[in-house]
C-alpha cells in the first residue's frame, strides 16, 4: 500500500495478482486503525521577512547568502536543539530537514536559501499559546519556503477554516508577529513582514513603529540577539558583544585568546550572517549592534544600556 497526499485529495494504490488498484480519498481507509487515519487537509501559508544581518552590505534588494555559498547552513533545522524559551516546538514541529541539492539550487538568484528561520502559529483568542511551529528556509528575496524543496510556501495539516496570529523568529534576530489573527485556507494566506504600509507586525505602543528595522525602504528583523534572550543590548548585564568576545576568547584555535580571533562556522554571534564571528576589525559583528539599538528612537537618551526587547508574546508559562 502506497499513498501520495497533496492538499486536495488522498490516492491509495495496491496491488492485487499484479493489477494495480487505484483509490480516492477514504475508501480504503479503516476508520478504528490510527495508522491509516486520513491525513487532515493542509492549509498554505505564504510568508516573506527580511533579516536585518543579512542586508548588511547587501547591492541590491536582495540578502546576502555566505552562509549556503560557504556550505555553513545544516541540513537539520538548528531551533530544536537550543533547548530555549524562544523556540517552543509545538504540534507537528521539530526536526524539519532539507538536502545539500536544496541548497545549492538557484545559485545567484533572488530565490538562493540564506538560512533557517522559525514560525509560528499563535491561537487566536491567546496570543501567548503556541498551536503549531514549523522551521523552514527563507530565501534572498524573502520568501519563506519548505525546505523539502526550497520553492514551496509552508503548509499545515488541519489549520484550514481557522485563524491563528502568525509570528516569526531568526536565530540571532527579534522576531515579530501579525497584528491580528490571519485566517488559513487552502489558498496560500500571504503574510509580508517587510511591508512597510502594512500593520501585519505586532505593535506595542511604546515601540510603535520599530517593533522591526527599516533598511532599504523594506521592514527588516533587528539584528543582533547573540544570547537568545529575546533581546538586543550593547552594554550592560548580558549584553550581546560579551557574548560575541567570549565566543573569540574560548576559541578552540585561538590559544592566545586574542580579541581580533576570526571564528569561523555557523552561529548565534554571526550577527551579519557572513559565516564568522568577529570581535574587532572590518566587517565585525559588534559594530551592527551598536548601530542597532543605541540610535534607536525609543531610545531617547543615545544610552548603550538601552535594551531592544522583542516584541512578542511571551509562550504561556514563560
Amino acid at each position: 500500500l502506497t499513498i501520495d497526499v497533496n492538499t486536495a485529495d488522498l490516492f491509495f494504490r495496491s496491488k492485487v495478482d499484479g493489477v494495480e488498484i487505484t483509490e480516492e480519498n477514504d475508501l480504503l481507509i479503516d476508520s478504528t486503525d490510527p495508522s491509516t487515519a486520513p491525513c487532515p487537509a493542509a492549509a498554505s501559508l505564504q510568508v516573506r521577512v527580511m533579516l536585518q544581518g543579512a542586508l548588511l552590505g547587501s547591492s541590491d534588494q536582495f540578502m546576502r547568502d555566505d552562509l549556503r555559498a560557504k556550505g555553513l547552513i545544516p541540513l537539520t533545522e538548528p531551533y530544536a536543539a537550543f533547548g530555549n524559551a524562544r523556540f517552543v516546538i509545538a504540534g507537528r514541529g521539530g526536526g524539519e530537514t532539507t538536502t545539500t541539492a536544496v541548497l545549492d539550487a538557484n545559485a545567484g538568484t533572488p530565490d538562493a536559501i540564506v538560512d533557517w528561520v522559525f514560525v509560528e502559529l499563535r491561537d487566536a483568542a491567546d496570543s501567548t499559546q503556541i498551536v503549531e511551529t514549523r522551521a523552514a528556509l527563507v530565501q534572498r528575496d524573502g520568501d519563506v519556503v519548505s525546505p523539502l524543496d526550497g520553492v514551496s510556501p509552508l503548509t499545515f495539516a488541519g489549520a484550514i477554516g481557522n485563524s491563528y496570529f502568525i509570528s516569526i523568529k531568526h536565530r540571532n534576530h527579534l522576531g515579530a508577529m501579525t497584528s491580528s489573527p490571519v485566517a488559513l485556507s487552502s489558498v496560500p494566506a500571504v503574510v509580508d513582514f517587510t511591508d512597510t504600509g502594512s500593520d501585519f507586525y505586532h505593535r506595542i505602543p511604546q515601540f510603535d513603529g520599530f517593533e522591526q528595522a527599516v533598511v532599504g525602504g523594506m521592514y527588516a528583523l533587528h539584528l543582533g540577539n547573540t544570547n537568545l534572550k529575546g533581546q538586543v543590548n550593547y552594554a550592560g548585564q548580558s549584553n550581546d558583544p560579551d557574548t560575541n568576545l567570549q565566543e573569540i576568547l574560548n576559541a578552540v584555535g585561538n590559544p592566545g585568546q586574542l580579541q581580533s580571533y576570526i571564528l569561523s562556522g555557523y552561529g548565534a554571534t554571526d550577527v551579519n550572517l557572513d559565516g564568522t564571528t568577529k570581535y574587532t576589525g572590518l566587517n565585525n559583528d559588534v559594530d551592527p549592534i551598536f548601530n542597532v539599538s543605541v540610535p534607536l528612537q525609543p531610545n531617547s537618551s543615545n544610552s548603550v544600556a538601552f535594551n531592544l526587547i522583542e516584541q512578542l508574546p511571551l509562550p504561556a508559562g514563560e
